[in-house]
């Protein structure tokens, strides 16, 4: 059902006088991106244990008649001219009349599994669950925020394909398997809309110090996502300190809308970067599937989502030309009443722009 569901999005007809000739994305320049994120970097296999996320994102378009007809249904909700009254005030753009549009699709998989290996999971440990989920994002801005929506359907359970990934990878390092996916949440659709706006800083430019290329930039957050997935509204901020840090709004984390968000060439002397990160993040979470379970379906996991979720994260990240690397450590607060402690996990992030 999932995969048809798939099949339908991706044939979905135009509409208007003005759309695109067809339906397919416009590859004729753009940024692949590749997030993974896994608790190996911290010695541990439990809770929230891999997710990866393969993401392409346009350049910039100047306007929305170059957009793919999917994404530019997004634009009722991403503040900008076709937004109703109240997006506008909410979190519009001044002047709309001088924005830039990109638009992209995302594959990601997320996977959980409990702190121990037993077939079934003891009270009060998370459930297995696993989620897969294809998005179509529109991301709107100008030189001082940027507003991302991003639409995804998904599905939570064993048509995710969790189990199979997970043996896979510990078949190819030779540990054993986790016995208990039998016991995961069971199969159900889900769809998310995503928000998320960011908006510049910058305190140092490459060239505000004679012969010394030193930046010191990043964005303040505010992001929702609303679904039968995930509802939560969450608040951060993200800095860059280094040698020609570029000035963009890429994420260096698998995040509901991440992508590498193309940065300014001018805003750079130099053809290579290096540069530490640093970040936090404060979640306020009204419904995870992964923890309380589906929503239209009788599943009882065992345990209950902490309703606020803190984390801060630390790292670097370098570019060459148009391919850039970054890493990150994270460290999580609880997600679930009874988990026995935080967590840590880290984040390689790596894009190539055409």
């Amino acid at each position: 059902m999932f995969r048809a569901l798939i099949f339908a999005l991706l044939l979905s007809p135009l509409y208007g006088e003005s759309a695109r000739k067809s339906f397919l994305p416009d590859f004729d320049d753009g940024t692949i991106s590749f997030y993974l994120d896994n608790d190996i970097f911290s010695g541990t296999d439990r809770d929230y244990t891999n997710g990866w996320r393969l993401a392409w994102i346009s350049g910039e378009r100047q306007s929305l008649r170059e957009i793919a007809p999917i994404q530019r249904y997004l634009d009722y909700l991403s503040g900008s001219h076709n937004s109703t009254g109240l997006l506008k005030n909410l979190w519009g753009f001044d002047d709309v009349n001088n924005l830039k549009y990109q638009y992209g699709m995302a594959m990601t998989q997320l996977m959980f599994t409990p702190e121990s290996e037993d077939p079934i999971p003891p009270v009060g440990e998370r459930p297995y669950a696993g989620w897969l989920g294809l998005g179509f994002s529109l991301h709107v801005s100008n030189e001082e925020r940027i507003h991302s929506v991003e639409f995804t359907v998904g599905t939570i359970g064993p048509d995710s394909f969790a189990e199979e990934t997970q043996n896979s990878v510990h078949d190819f390092r030779n540990i054993d398997r986790f016995e208990g996916w039998d016991t995961q949440i069971p199969n159900e659709l889900t769809f998310n809309i995503d928000f998320n706006t960011k908006r510049r800083f910058t305190y140092l430019e490459p060239y505000d110090l004679p012969l010394l290329p030193l930046s010191f930039n990043g964005f303040t957050e505010v992001g929702s996502s609303l679904g039968t997935f995930r509802t939560d509204v969450r608040f951060g901020w993200h800095m860059q300190i280094g040698y020609n840090v570029p000035v963009d709004f890429s994420d260096p984390r698998l995040s509901p809308t991440a992508n590498a968000i193309s940065w300014n060439d001018d805003s750079i002397p130099t053809k290579f970067s290096a540069y530490l990160i640093l970040g936090a993040k404060v979640t306020a979470v009204f419904h995870d599937s992964t923890i309380d379970g589906p929503t239209f379906r009788d599943f009882e996991t065992g345990v209950k989502s902490e309703k606020f979720v803190g984390e801060y994260f630390y790292g670097f990240g370098i570019r060459y030309k148009d391919i850039e690397f970054s890493y990150v450590q994270t460290i999580r607060s609880k997600e679930y009443t009874t988990q026995s402690n935080h967590q840590e996990f880290g984040s390689l992030a790596f894009r190539i722009r055409y």
